[in-house]
């Protein structure tokens, strides 16, 4: 049966290339796996076959049907604690053009007679979430593609061991009261209720007559921040406006959004960004503050 506590760890590795042998850091003949965060919920873990029907004439039901090309969805959510992660999504702190870096991802839960297994290969991620809300722990999504799957039976299942697999201590997690935000120079944590970071459009696969992926290259990468806060200032209503008249071509200004958790450890972006639209919310309400609602086109974004 399963139930809490049932799951395997949910854990990756790094591909040294696009479904082949995973990193060994250290060379001491054990591959490393790491833990993404704390709170892991897997969302998503679809294989799809690409079914198309045959049929003839003389029949109203299909014959058959033929599979296409191998693919699979997953996605993962999970409490901010460390870095590692980085690896699937920045090469060199940024997002550059070309092959793109994938992993090897293992989900099993632990049941009375067997240990199911599902390892997917040659893993790419598509879209980055870095959520913070007020009062709750940072959480990170990553939505994500695989070009192949292996079960408990396979080679690729047997190189995994849970009691090797690298976690973060608990007090890695990043807290929201260790948030800073600050665009154009102007801090906002002080009253910020939430903040998105999405970076969607990361990878793509390239096909060919293959029933799997050949490789992963980026994609046409889409960069955005959402921000809720409660209003204190203008700032951010002049920069949407853009001067005394609505401005042809918005001003691009810097942001940096940092979360540092009780360890003293910094994780932080860099981003180049302009306001899409700003919104006032509950305007006349009695019990709620009046706060800003602003959506950000992103043009880049670096890790610092």
């Amino acid at each position: 049966m399963t139930g809490a506590g049932s799951a395997l760890p949910v854990a990756f590795a790094i591909e040294e290339t696009f479904m082949g042998a995973i990193v060994d850091d250290d060379s001491d003949g054990i591959p490393e796996f790491y833990v993404p965060g704390y709170n892991p919920t897997v969302e998503e873990l679809d294989l799809q076959r690409e079914l198309q029907r045959i049929r003839e004439p003389d029949s109203a039901f299909p014959l058959t049907s033929l599979t296409q090309t191998i693919e699979g969805a997953v996605s993962v959510s999970f409490d901010l604690a460390t870095d590692t992660w980085h690896e699937l999504v920045f090469t060199n702190s940024t997002i550059e053009p070309g092959l793109r870096p994938s992993g090897r991802w293992y989900f099993g839960v632990d049941l009375a007679s067997e240990t199911p297994q599902r390892v997917t290969l040659g893993t790419i991620v598509t879209q980055v979430q870095i959520q913070y809300q007020q009062g709750q722990n940072v959480r990170v999504s990553l939505t994500m593609l695989y070009a192949d799957e292996a079960d408990e039976t396979s080679t690729e299942a047997g190189e995994f061991s849970a009691t090797d697999v690298q976690k973060p201590n608990a007090s890695d997690v990043y807290a929201h009261h260790g948030t800073t935000l600050t665009i154009d120079t102007s801090t906002v944590e002080t009253y910020l209720q939430s903040a998105d970071l999405t970076i969607s459009n990361i990878a793509r696969f390239r096909e060919g007559a293959s029933v799997r992926p050949v490789d992963a290259v980026t994609d046409a990468v889409e960069p955005s921040l959402s921000t809720n806060a409660t209003f204190t200032e203008t700032s951010r209503r002049d920069l949407a406006y853009g001067g005394s008249t609505p401005a042809s071509q918005l001003s691009e200004v810097t942001a940096t959004l940092d979360f540092t958790n009780d360890a003293g450890t910094t994780i932080g972006y860099s981003l180049s960004l302009k306001p899409e639209n700003y919104a006032w919310n509950d305007l006349v309400e009695a019990e709620t503050d009046l706060s800003d609602d602003v959506n950000w086109h992103v043009s880049d974004v670096q890790v610092v």
